[in-house]
């Protein structure tokens, strides 16, 4: 990127995170985060929706394409003892440039569906739900998008197992998908717990 559209795009984010903070903050925590791709702001979980409503109906604005919604798990990891980071990615065709929303929830807490003001956030939602187990309460389709039928757990929570207790198939002689149980020989299961650290020191 050029210097003077580097700049460019930096005012632009400075000017609209300086009008983000002084008309909505009732919205948004005071933590915003401006560089060269766009704004990051921490928003309030039980404001979520009337932000949606916002950036959906202002023509200042213009974040009108929800791109991207993921989530991390913060097991260990998190300050406040709340389990999941979940960010929102929109986009603005007027300032060139990426909003992204993120708020910290517990493993109780559901989000309100950004499905009636995005209609790109049913299918987002889902890959959520299926891979975190983040309830998102108004969504018309709430079901699983990635895994199989019958699937328990979410596979990307950090206490998932890594191996699973069945694996799933195409049988050609049943043609049929069938589910067996997974069997890992002996030798694959046995695990030196002594740290790498004790085998320098000696």
């Amino acid at each position: 990127m050029e210097k003077g559209s580097f700049r460019l795009v930096i005012m632009k984010g400075i000017v609209l995170s300086n009008i983000i903070i002084n008309n909505f903050l009732k919205f948004f925590y005071s933590s915003i985060f401006v560089n060269q791709t766009g704004i990051s702001v921490y928003v309030k979980k039980e404001k979520l929706e009337n932000v949606f409503f916002l950036l959906k109906n202002s023509s200042f604005f213009g974040f009108k394409s929800l791109v991207d919604i993921f989530g991390i798990d913060l097991l260990g990891r998190s300050e406040n003892n709340l389990r999941f980071r979940v960010y929102y990615i929109f986009y603005s065709r007027i300032f060139g440039l990426t909003l992204s929303l993120k708020l910290d929830l517990s493993h109780k807490d559901v989000l309100i569906s950004a499905n009636d003001y995005f209609k790109s956030a049913g299918w987002l939602e889902r890959e959520v739900y299926d891979m975190f187990g983040i309830f998102f309460y108004k969504n018309p389709d709430m079901r699983r998008i990635l895994t199989d039928y019958g699937f328990e757990g979410y596979p990307l929570r950090k206490d998932f197992p890594l191996t699973g207790f069945y694996e799933v198939q195409y049988s050609e002689e049943e043609k049929i998908v069938v589910s067996q149980v997974v069997k890992i020989n002996q030798a694959l299961r046995l695990f030196h717990f002594s740290s790498v650290w004790d085998m320098v020191k000696k």
